[in-house]
């Protein structure tokens, strides 16, 4: 075999009904096709891995045989070929949603409780009130921005990008404000990054306490 490993997804292309061919993802190695049912393999997708692009899944144009098209999807990016799986190119989309609730890259520091509401966007949020807890998400593309809420218990948090603290949010609103767009940050050079939001014992005078809510991430590619 050509690489040994956790295969992610395969699956066979249509329209290949007498050499099928196959594309194979597997954990941490690439992409991998066939062109004669899996009797022998060849690495494409150039580039993929070196640009921290992982694909989990696919799937093939009808017109496959025809068009050689492809289009793969990892963590939070869309991918597209036309030659077949050799080359990818970024689908460009206004940004991903990284749900509380429903995303595993979003990393907690501290206890943090999970809060369900209907209003959230994703059904849930965290809320923490610990100075020194911190929320973290490590993200590929030029920007980001933090959802979360604003309401008459909750406090100030700062927000750090790649390390720099870039903004301090005061979260205090009198009535209850969901799935706001308490910090953004774009232009950032093309690759990865980290943003921290960092809870603090500091809070508006009106306030009632100093509670920091995390909703969602939206990253711009």
């Amino acid at each position: 075999p050509v690489a040994t490993g956790v295969i992610e997804y395969a699956e066979i292309a249509p329209g290949t009904t007498q050499s099928k061919t196959i594309l194979a993802s597997v954990r941490g190695q690439g992409l991998y096709r066939s062109d004669d049912s899996g009797s022998s393999w060849q690495q494409v997708g150039s580039g993929l891995l070196d640009n921290g692009y992982e694909l989990k899944g696919f799937t093939y144009s009808p017109d496959f045989a025809q068009d050689g098209v492809v289009i793969g999807f990892g963590h939070n990016h869309i991918m597209r070929s036309t030659d077949r799986g050799n080359t990818f190119q970024l689908i460009d989309l206004p940004f991903t949603r990284h749900e509380d609730v429903r995303d595993q890259s979003i990393i907690y520091i501290g206890n943090w409780t999970e809060i369900a509401s209907e209003a959230a966007s994703g059904t849930t949020v965290r809320a923490n009130a610990t100075s020194g807890n911190v929320a973290v998400l490590p993200f590929w593309g030029t920007g980001v921005s933090w959802i979360g809420l604003k309401a008459e218990a909750l406090g100030i948090a700062r927000v750090y990008i790649d390390g720099q603290l870039t903004a301090i949010v005061d979260q205090y609103s009198p009535t209850p404000l969901w799935q706001q767009s308490l910090f953004s940050v774009s232009g950032l050079s093309p690759g990865l990054h980290i943003i921290y939001v960092l809870a603090t014992s500091d809070k508006n005078p009106n306030a009632l306490a100093n509670w920091t809510v995390v909703d969602a991430f939206d990253v711009i590619p």
